[in-house]
Formats: structure tokens, sequence, C-alpha cells
């Protein structure tokens, strides 16, 4: 089994995130100061067989927040998360009235 540090994952990611930016079914929002990335989210688009709750069979599914503790501000994860919903709407992705959302933190060891 694969382990966290198997380093064959990082190419992996590199083709998942190429693939999905490329066909639209990632999108990420970056939090930037002084040059650098303070956090940042992003929303994978699912694909399912349409039905009642979702007609056109694409859901959205919002990744953690991420950030290294030192950068931790108020408000930011507020302004990503409503940024990604805005991007979950504009696709079709999101109803307001069947909305399921998983979203949770995620901090960053201070060597990140």
């Amino acid at each position: 089994m694969p382990q966290p540090d198997d380093a064959s994952i990082l190419p992996r990611l590199r083709n998942w995130f190429k693939e999905k930016l490329a066909n639209g079914h990632f999108s990420a929002i970056l939090a930037v100061a002084d040059d650098k990335v303070i956090a940042s989210s992003g929303l994978v688009v699912h694909e399912h067989p349409p039905g009642i709750m979702i007609p056109n069979g694409r859901e959205a599914y919002i990744n953690e927040h991420v950030h290294p503790p030192a950068m931790a501000r108020p408000g930011i994860a507020t302004v990503i998360f409503r940024q990604l919903l805005e991007v979950g709407e504009a696709e079709g992705l999101l109803a307001r009235r069947a909305c399921s959302i998983c979203y949770c933190l995620v901090h960053l060891p201070p060597a990140f």
C-alpha cells in the first residue's frame, strides 16, 4: 500500500491537476499576500447520472481549505468558500435548494 511520502504521488497529482484544470473539472481559489500563497481551496466536479436532485448529473465538492497556521487570518476561509460557491453556481453545479457541502479546514505543519 502506498505511503504518504510515496514519491510517485507527485507526478500523479501533477497529471491529475493538469487534466482537471484543462477540462474544467477543477477550479482553485488562492489567497495571496506579499506574493506568497497563504491559503487555498478548490472545487472538484463530480459527474453522476442525471436525477431529480441533480438534473444535469454534475455536482461540486469543495476541497479542504489549506493554510499554514502562521498565515491564518480572520475571514480568508469564508471569502474563498463564497468565491467557490459562485464558481459552482456559474457552472450550474450548485442549487441553493438542494445543496450539500462537505468542507473542512486543514492546518499545514510549520515546515510548509
